[in-house]
Protein backbone atom coordinates (compact mmCIF):
# COMPACT_ATOMS: atom_id res chain seq x y z
CA UNK A 1 0.00 0.00 0.00
CA UNK A 2 1.63 3.39 -0.89
CA UNK A 3 0.35 6.41 1.15
CA UNK A 4 1.00 9.73 -0.18
CA UNK A 5 0.99 12.50 1.87
CA UNK A 6 0.23 16.65 0.35
CA UNK A 7 1.51 18.97 3.02
CA UNK A 8 -0.58 22.34 2.95
CA UNK A 9 1.63 25.48 1.78
CA UNK A 10 0.83 28.47 3.28
CA UNK A 11 1.72 32.09 2.11
CA UNK A 12 2.37 34.21 4.82
CA UNK A 13 2.22 37.85 3.80
CA UNK A 14 1.26 40.44 6.08
CA UNK A 15 -1.87 39.95 6.62
CA UNK A 16 -1.48 35.89 8.30
CA UNK A 17 1.54 37.32 9.96
CA UNK A 18 -0.62 39.72 11.84
CA UNK A 19 -3.40 37.49 12.26
CA UNK A 20 -0.54 34.97 13.32
CA UNK A 21 0.13 37.73 16.37
CA UNK A 22 -2.89 38.54 17.40
CA UNK A 23 -3.15 34.50 18.30
CA UNK A 24 0.46 34.64 19.79
CA UNK A 25 -0.39 37.51 21.87
CA UNK A 26 -3.39 35.92 23.47
CA UNK A 27 -0.97 32.75 24.13
CA UNK A 28 -2.21 30.10 21.97
CA UNK A 29 0.58 27.87 21.66
CA UNK A 30 0.80 26.59 17.69
CA UNK A 31 -0.21 30.08 16.18
CA UNK A 32 3.07 30.98 18.40
CA UNK A 33 5.37 28.72 16.91
CA UNK A 34 3.73 29.43 13.62
CA UNK A 35 4.46 33.30 13.73
CA UNK A 36 7.90 32.28 15.09
CA UNK A 37 8.65 30.58 12.62
CA UNK A 38 7.16 31.74 9.67
CA UNK A 39 7.13 35.96 9.72
CA UNK A 40 10.03 36.88 11.15
CA UNK A 41 11.59 38.02 7.73
CA UNK A 42 7.99 39.50 6.36
CA UNK A 43 7.08 43.40 7.66
CA UNK A 44 3.84 43.59 8.90
CA UNK A 45 1.96 46.06 11.29
CA UNK A 46 0.23 44.30 13.98
CA UNK A 47 2.97 43.03 16.12
CA UNK A 48 2.73 41.35 19.39
CA UNK A 49 5.03 44.35 21.17
CA UNK A 50 2.28 46.52 19.25
CA UNK A 51 -0.33 44.30 21.02
CA UNK A 52 1.80 44.90 24.25
CA UNK A 53 2.23 48.25 23.57
CA UNK A 54 -1.83 49.05 22.44
CA UNK A 55 -2.56 46.94 25.92
CA UNK A 56 -0.62 48.89 27.83
CA UNK A 57 -2.52 52.16 26.94
CA UNK A 58 -5.93 50.52 27.11
CA UNK A 59 -4.56 49.55 30.70
CA UNK A 60 -3.69 53.46 31.40
CA UNK A 61 -6.37 55.34 29.51
CA UNK A 62 -9.17 53.01 29.38
CA UNK A 63 -10.44 53.86 25.71
CA UNK A 64 -11.26 51.71 22.96
CA UNK A 65 -11.49 55.09 21.31
CA UNK A 66 -8.29 56.10 21.58
CA UNK A 67 -6.69 52.84 21.51
CA UNK A 68 -8.01 52.94 17.24
CA UNK A 69 -6.94 56.30 16.87
CA UNK A 70 -3.05 55.29 17.73
CA UNK A 71 -2.85 52.17 16.71
CA UNK A 72 -5.86 51.33 14.59
CA UNK A 73 -9.16 49.06 14.53
CA UNK A 74 -7.10 46.25 14.05
CA UNK A 75 -5.51 46.67 16.98
CA UNK A 76 -8.94 45.84 18.80
CA UNK A 77 -8.16 42.46 17.70
CA UNK A 78 -5.03 42.24 20.42
CA UNK A 79 -7.50 42.22 23.18
CA UNK A 80 -10.28 39.99 24.89
CA UNK A 81 -13.74 40.57 25.96
CA UNK A 82 -12.15 40.14 29.30
CA UNK A 83 -9.83 42.95 28.73
CA UNK A 84 -12.33 44.91 28.08
CA UNK A 85 -14.20 44.27 30.99
CA UNK A 86 -11.39 44.86 32.99
CA UNK A 87 -9.49 48.22 31.54
CA UNK A 88 -12.18 50.13 29.89
CA UNK A 89 -13.03 53.02 32.33
CA UNK A 90 -16.69 53.70 32.65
Amino acid sequence: MLITVFACSKDYDAEVCSELAFKKFHGQPNASNEYDKNCSNITHKYTPEICQKALNSLINQGSKQLIIKKYGEPALKCFTEKDFRLFMKK
